[in-house]
């Protein structure tokens, strides 16, 4: 996604994100709302939602729901869009749906924030933000080092934001096309998993990754209970697969 301007909206001291075309930060409306993200995934008539959302209005759940990990901030979390938006403040409180739904309104009809909307400013380029990446390093360098998980985040925010960049351009569609591995997307989803849970959502997602794709989920480096491991990673194209494996098995879990 290329920079956009977001209008920031606000609820019980929380700062909401809104895009120009009416998305909004779906994180930081659960936060505001003191709600969890994952219980309003998890509910039947979200599901339901979202399947008359694609067969009505030909809106698929990988464009009504899209996720950012990594890069700037401001457009890290699960950004949605407004029709669903509006379902998930009603969810949240009744008060809150309002409020929401005036948002939505807003946006539609082209109408500016006010003076306490604040609208956030363009994010730096991605060559500024690796030149401040190369200078954290060299700086933690010059005070001892690097250890393995730090060089490892830096090694994943680097990474995140060459994959933004490389994803600005036309002939790639679809901005948000960030990796996710499998206990990022638990702890995103608002589960709590055991290290063999972990492990059979890793090989039904595999299998599901290699029906798919005839080959192996590609890999990359993690810092896991102190030491640094090789786990799969998933595009978020990819997102069903990841999802359909963490339901399958907690939700085999939770029935035993």
């Amino acid at each position: 996604m290329s920079n956009p301007t977001l209008t920031l909206r606000e609820y019980n001291g929380i700062q909401i994100p809104q895009r120009p075309d009416g998305y909004i930060n779906a994180t930081k409306m659960c936060q505001a709302g003191e709600k969890l993200w994952g219980d309003f995934w998890r509910l039947k008539s979200t599901k339901e939602y979202l399947a008359a959302l694609d067969s009505v209005m030909g809106i698929p759940i990988t464009v009504a729901v899209t996720a950012i990990q990594g890069g700037d901030p401001r457009l890290q979390g699960t950004w949605i869009h407004p029709r669903l938006a509006s379902r998930l403040a009603q969810w949240i409180s009744p008060e809150f749906a309002v409020i929401v739904d005036g948002w939505v309104i807003n946006i539609m009809e082209g109408k500016q924030p006010t003076a306490n909307q604040p609208t956030a400013p363009s994010l730096p380029s991605s060559e500024e933000r690796l030149r401040t990446i190369r200078f954290g390093m060299d700086l933690l360098q010059e005070l001892g080092g690097i250890d393995d998980r730090t060089r490892l985040a830096l090694q994943d925010l680097t990474r995140n934001i060459l994959l933004e960049d490389r994803l600005k351009q036309p002939a790639l569609p679809g901005g948000e096309r960030f990796e996710w591995n499998i206990s990022d997307r638990l702890v995103h989803l608002g589960y709590r998993a055991k290290s063999g849970d972990l492990t059979r959502i890793g090989k039904v997602a595999a299998q599901l990754y290699r029906t798919r794709h005839g080959k192996n989920p590609p890999k990359r480096e993690q810092y896991v209970g102190g030491t640094t491991r090789m786990v799969n990673c998933y595009s978020s194209n990819d997102l069903d697969i990841l999802d359909d494996a963490i339901s399958d098995v907690l939700g085999a879990v939770q029935q035993a």
